[in-house]
C-alpha cells in the first residue's frame, strides 16, 4: 500500500473497496512512516482514497481542509500544485484530435459536465501519460466561436515544462513534421535566463514549451 505525506494529514490508497472514503488515525514511527492506527496522542488523520461520490467524497474533502487549516494557524489551507488547465474552445473535437496528435495526450472516454452550466456545456478532458498534465478542454453551446485573444481579460497563455534546452530543439523539430506554426527555440536573458518555443493551439490560444535552467 502506498502513502502520500500531507502536512497534517496521511493520503492512503485503499483497495478494499470502490467508491468509498474512510477516516481513522494514523502514528507514526522513527522512520516518519504510518505504522497503523494510533491510541495516544501522535496522530495523523488518515484518509483511505477509494474513489469519490457525492456525500462521502465531500465529507472527506471538508475534514481534510479543516484539518489542514488548524495545522496551519493564521495561513489558508494549502495545495500540492496545478490539477488541471481548461480552455473554452470554439471545436472541442477538433481541438481533441489536436492536443492528442501535437502532445501525444489520451482522451478520457466521457464527458465532464461544466459546472454552473451542465445543461448547456461540458469538457472533454485529455491526461499526458509521461507528464500526468490533464487537460479540460470546454464546448458552451452559447460560444460564439471568436478566436482567442490574450489581450483581453483571461488567460494570456499556458507553459509547458520541459527537462532541458535539448528537449526545445527536439520539439521544435517535432511541431515543423506536424505542420504546427511556431517561434522555434528562442534564448533570452530578460529579465531572467529562460528558453521558449512559442505555439498557438487551432482556437489561437498561445501556447509555450518552456525551459529555465535551476
Amino acid at each position: 500500500m502506498a502513502y502520500m505525506a500531507q502536512p497534517s494529514f496521511l493520503v492512503a490508497p485503499d483497495s478494499s473497496g470502490p467508491q468509498f472514503y474512510s477516516v481513522r488515525p494514523f502514528t507514526r514511527n522513527p522512520l516518519n512512516q504510518p505504522t497503523g492506527p494510533a491510541e495516544h496522542s501522535d496522530r495523523l488523520l488518515c484518509l483511505d482514497l477509494l474513489g469519490s461520490t457525492s456525500t462521502k467524497h465531500l465529507a472527506a474533502v471538508e475534514i481534510l481542509t479543516r484539518e489542514v487549516a488548524m495545522a496551519e494557524s493564521g495561513t489558508g489551507p494549502g495545495v500540492t500544485g496545478y490539477h488541471h488547465f481548461a480552455p473554452t474552445v470554439s471545436d472541442v473535437e477538433a481541438s481533441a484530435e489536436w492536443y492528442a496528435r501535437v502532445f501525444g495526450m489520451t482522451r478520457v472516454p466521457v464527458a465532464f459536465p461544466h459546472h454552473g452550466g451542465e445543461q448547456g456545456g461540458y469538457a472533454v478532458v485529455l491526461t499526458d501519460p509521461r507528464s500526468g498534465i490533464v487537460l479540460g478542454l470546454h464546448h458552451h453551446d452559447a460560444n460564439p466561436s471568436q478566436a482567442f485573444d490574450e489581450r483581453r481579460t483571461g488567460l494570456d497563455h499556458m507553459a509547458f515544462a520541459v527537462a532541458s534546452r535539448a528537449d526545445l530543439d527536439a520539439w521544435a523539430q517535432w511541431l515543423d513534421s506536424q505542420g504546427v506554426e511556431n517561434s522555434g527555440v528562442v534564448d533570452t536573458n530578460d529579465p531572467v535566463p529562460y528558453s521558449v518555443v512559442v505555439l498557438r493551439d487551432p482556437d489561437h490560444i498561445q501556447l509555450e514549451l518552456f525551459y529555465m535552467a535551476g
